[in-house]
């Protein structure tokens, strides 16, 4: 059983001046004594373990195609999806999403018909380096030299044949 625990509260303003006309007082105001009791402990709820849940993997795919030679399919899971369209005129347009092995999720669009051929845009695709600026040493200096002299001279005979 839980111990008692002691309450007080502050004791009332007496006012000692006669009742205002009309007011009856029927029982002296009086300073309340502390009253003790004891309360239970809050319930504390149940506590209980819970297994995850098992996680549920997603995948879908379609694919639809006619008699023109068109189609689209596409498909999709959790480490990967394609999406993938053919239309009369020959044009197929696409892309695909993969997860690599750094664990970034990589992405290709491509699109590819009879003029321009196939063209892709991907993040993962290398960039490439800024070319720089090297300037000759000077044996290729001097080489360079020699051969504008002497292609100079070679034009200077053809002009003077003609």
């Amino acid at each position: 059983s839980p111990a008692p625990v002691a309450v007080s509260t502050p004791a009332p303003i007496i006012i000692d001046e006669p009742a205002p006309a009309g007011i009856k007082v029927v029982a002296p105001v009086e300073a309340v004594a502390p009253v003790a009791y004891a309360s239970p402990k809050p319930a504390l709820p149940a506590v209980s373990v819970v297994a995850a849940p098992a996680p549920v993997v997603v995948s879908s795919q379609s694919h639809a195609q006619d008699e023109l030679g068109q189609y689209s399919y596409s498909y999709s899971n959790p480490l990967s999806a394609k999406v993938e369209t053919k239309t009369v005129d020959g044009v197929t347009r696409g892309g695909y999403s993969y997860l690599d092995s750094h664990g970034l999720v990589q992405n290709v669009n491509y699109i590819s018909d009879d003029n321009n051929g196939f063209r892709v845009a991907a993040s993962n695709l290398p960039s490439a380096a800024v070319p720089v600026d090297i300037p000759d040493s000077d044996d290729v200096a001097a080489a360079k030299a020699v051969f504008f002299a002497e292609i100079a001279k070679a034009k200077a005979a053809v002009e003077h044949a003609h």
